[in-house]
């Protein structure tokens, strides 16, 4: 079974240093290394090489995680956090300078919710995109997924 909450939790993760791929068979998100200070898992490697059914996941960069941020700063009702926000996403350090913000402000538990539900959306993409059916975990998730899928039937 896919769950598109465990897509979303991998995507969460992204990082310079790993590929993540999903196994659609067996709906399992395994890692590869790919920083050579680190153990290289060559068995696993050419297991995802010789099978059709290991899709990469998304990449951080092309995740963009900068427009999540974007996003949730014009996303608040508060115009004073998000003009200080969009601020600091557009200095040196804006990662940094983002989160120092939003802890700031309390508003941190936000924003962890907001990107959360922005990686859902994403992961819902990515499967769609790739004919990849998925299941939820919890009630309250597959609700969202119907209406943002809702949002898409066009397509």
């Amino acid at each position: 079974m896919i769950y598109i909450e465990d897509i979303a939790e991998a995507l969460d993760g992204a990082s310079d240093f790993i590929e993540q791929f999903l196994n659609t068979k067996t709906g399992e998100i395994v890692y590869l290394m790919t920083d050579a200070a680190f153990e290289d898992d060559t068995e696993l490697a050419e297991e995802i090489e010789e099978n059709d059914y290991y899709i990469r996941l998304p990449d951080q960069y092309e995740l963009d995680e900068w427009h999540v941020m974007e996003d949730f700063a014009y996303s608040l009702d508060n115009k004073e956090y998000a003009k200080e926000l969009l601020r600091r996403l557009n200095r040196r350090k804006a990662y940094r300078n983002f989160k120092d913000a939003i802890n700031y402000y309390g508003i941190a538990q936000d924003y962890y919710q907001f990107k959360k539900m922005a990686y859902i959306k994403k992961a819902i993409d990515w499967c769609k995109y790739r004919d990849i059916e998925y299941s939820t975990k919890t009630d309250d998730i597959k609700k969202f997924c119907e209406e943002y899928e809702k949002e898409f039937e066009w397509l």
